[in-house]
């Protein structure tokens, strides 16, 4: 089983943060937090890695410095 909510504030993300990071529809990832919707194993494990791996692999706040990486590139 996946929680996508759990995931996503293990890290410290808003649910809006959670959907721009990974092009997601915010109301895709509400969905899925409550319950309405099931995110695809496969997702969810590629959520799961790459979030590690932002953490693990980049230095300070990787996760966060990814997210803001991700929105200068879409303004």
């Amino acid at each position: 089983m996946n929680d996508v909510k759990e995931l996503r504030e293990r890290y410290g993300l808003t649910r809006k943060e959670f959907a721009a990071l990974f092009a997601i529809p915010e109301r895709t990832v509400q969905a899925w937090e409550l319950g309405e919707r099931k995110c695809p194993e496969y997702v969810f494990g590629m959520m799961e890695a790459l979030l590690f791996m932002f953490d693990q692999e980049v230095p300070g706040d990787g996760v966060k410095i990814v997210l803001k990486a991700v929105a200068e590139e879409t303004e």
